[in-house]
């Protein structure tokens, strides 16, 4: 009985015969097949002899599908920009943007916000509506195998198709919403962008919505300054810390926004705050529901941080 087990073993343990195996296993991994590719990379990975090339075989794989999918995305976005603009209106925006305009200048910020979401669709578009497109959703669903892939192989960061994908997408969804900024705006639009390493993802998304929307209303694009953000961020770490929840901070030298921004090598003049969500978003319609924080979002101001830690935001302008 003990010779038939080991016998039995022997039939399925990775050795000679699977290494003869491995060339064939390699070009399954490109099968169109989804169960075939994953029952050739678990063989595959199981063979100590094909670690080497299965590693390469699987980098060579991510930079095909990285590239098909750019392609497809970039393809979706394009129609997704060429769709928004043929139901784009100048003169209804006009229209609507001096509506909302005049509902701030009442003070009727609940008024507003119905009309804003409404806006916000018919003057910019959705980007994440291209994951509904299906040749972009079959690329990327072929990439998502090359980063679970790469995962188990434990490819170092640096190497890792998994973050080259975010950068290129967000670059490609950037570069297409600038199609729809005012050329005067343009170019801040685009220095922000090129901050976007320097500042934490939550914290460029929220200053990326505030610049939207100032936009829809004819603002002028703030100019993003990490060093404010820094600022603004600590100062959400103090209150976090030191347990309160205000402008005016206990600590000595940052007593004052001023005063922080300062520490920080910058200067700032108004300052928002808010405690309740750690989505970016909530903190955005809550300063947008509230006059005197709304109006600092839009006021006459040249640049601005953002600051972010766990459920508290700060918002400082220069």
């Amino acid at each position: 009985m003990k010779l038939t087990l080991f016998l039995g073993l022997l039939a399925v343990w990775p050795g000679a015969d699977d290494a003869k195996d491995i060339p064939d296993l390699l070009l399954k991994l490109d099968d169109s097949d989804g169960e075939i590719r994953k029952d050739a990379f678990d063989r595959l990975v199981a063979i100590p002899e094909a670690r080497e090339r299965l590693k390469k075989s699987v980098a060579s794989e991510g930079a095909a599908w990285l590239r098909r999918s750019a392609a497809e995305r970039s393809r979706a976005l394009k129609a997704l920009f060429a769709a928004s603009r043929k139901t784009f209106n100048p003169v209804q925006l006009e229209a609507k943007r001096k509506e909302l305009l005049d509902l701030l200048a009442a003070g009727n910020t609940k008024a507003m916000e119905p009309k804003v979401r409404a806006l916000w669709t018919e003057f910019y578009f959705d980007v994440y509506d291209v994951e509904l497109d299906e040749k972009f959703s079959a690329a990327k669903a072929r990439l998502r195998d090359v980063i679970v892939w790469q995962k188990r192989l434990e490819t170092p960061d640096k190497e890792s198709v998994a973050k080259q994908t975010s950068e290129l997408f967000r670059s490609l969804d950037e570069a297409t919403l600038l199609q729809v900024v005012p050329p005067k705006d343009q170019k801040v639009m685009m220095e922000n962008a090129a901050l976007r390493a320097e500042v934490p993802d939550l914290e460029f998304r929220h200053a990326q919505q505030v610049n939207l929307y100032r936009l829809l209303l004819g603002k002028g694009a703030l100019k993003l300054n990490p060093k404010l953000c820094d600022a603004a961020r600590e100062h959400c770490e103090d209150m976090i810390k030191h347990k309160f929840f205000a402008h005016e901070s206990p600590l000595p030298g940052k007593r004052t926004p001023g005063d922080r921004a300062k520490n920080h090598g910058a200067s700032a003049g108004g300052e928002n705050i808010y405690l309740g969500s750690e989505n970016p978003d909530d903190a955005f319609w809550a300063w947008f529901n509230s006059l005197g924080h709304h109006k600092n979002m839009v006021g006459d101001y040249a640049v601005f941080g953002v600051g972010n830690s766990a459920r508290h935001w700060t918002q400082m302008f220069g």
